[in-house]
């Protein structure tokens, strides 16, 4: 195959006030078909990506860790960290709309469903998306008490929105029905094709913050030890969302997965 044997199309995006500005109601061009004459014929070639164009990936961070003691018998520990990621593989093999995915740290190439629009095969994740803060203290009280606390506040996971777009909805553009269809004669058609609607790494949800507490004491009896400790997980109770629902549609950022509520836990250990 080569890019001469596709055919353009485009297609309107769903108007939704949960998209994008950029992205609601606008024409998404760049899509592309297997003519029919073509459709079916498959010769999978693996070979080095270097033959087709340049693909990269480049890593940029920064790692801190921190370290301390502090007051009487205070412990601190904790850091951050932020990187950033650029990859870009926006070379053409076979179907101008299909970019060719390589195995990271390798030369084997996949191909990948998305297609190769700009923003979609050039990806430069911000700074922000890799960002990450994590803490602990530890810090003694009277009566033999202890507490701890530990902290966290990571990125929030990318969004995305996938579009099914029917052969009606294709065929206007496209010109004739789509290459799955049983028949380019055929009035109706059922086939689909899927299209992301949004470049990879650029919209995030809100960051995931969490603060988790514990207090604690040990009693002495006779030889062995008893340890009690009260803890309370999500002090803020947080309900931030860990997944949502991608597609586009009714459901579309309903949340699939949500930070677990705030608990309380009381429990003990005996040592003998």
């Amino acid at each position: 195959m080569t890019p001469a044997d596709y055919d353009p199309f485009c297609i309107t995006a769903p108007t939704d006030s949960r998209l994008p500005t950029s992205v609601s109601g606008q024409q998404f061009c760049g899509n592309y078909d297997l003519k029919p004459a073509k459709f079916g014929q498959i010769d999978n070639v693996i070979t080095q990506a270097s033959r087709y164009g340049e693909q990269s990936e480049v890593f940029n961070g920064l790692d801190i860790t921190l370290g301390a003691r502090f007051g009487k018998g205070g412990q601190f520990q904790g850091g951050g960290s932020t990187g950033r990621t650029v990859f870009d593989n926006c070379f053409v093999v076979d179907s101008p709309s299909t970019l060719m995915a390589g195995t990271p740290g390798g030369a084997t190439l996949t191909i990948s469903t998305q297609d190769a629009r700009p923003g979609f095969c050039h990806i430069s994740r911000p700074w922000s998306a890799a960002t990450q803060v994590k803490f602990s203290i530890v810090y003694p009280l009277p009566w033999n008490l202890q507490t701890s606390a530990i902290f966290q506040s990571l990125p929030g996971f990318p969004i995305t929105a996938s579009y099914v777009a029917t052969n009606a909805e294709i065929k206007p553009s496209l010109g004739r029905n789509l290459a799955a269809c049983p028949s380019q004669a055929a009035a109706t058609c059922n086939q689909t094709v899927t299209i992301d609607l949004i470049p990879p790494s650029t919209l995030f949800d809100d960051r995931i913050q969490q603060l988790d507490l514990r207090v604690s004491r040990t009693f002495a009896m006779g030889t062995n030890k008893l340890r009690g400790n009260v803890d309370v997980y999500n002090v803020f109770n947080s309900n931030a969302e860990q997944d949502l629902t991608k597609s586009s549609g009714s459901a579309f950022l309903r949340p699939v997965a949500i930070t677990p509520p705030r608990v309380a836990r009381i429990g003990a250990k005996l040592q003998w």
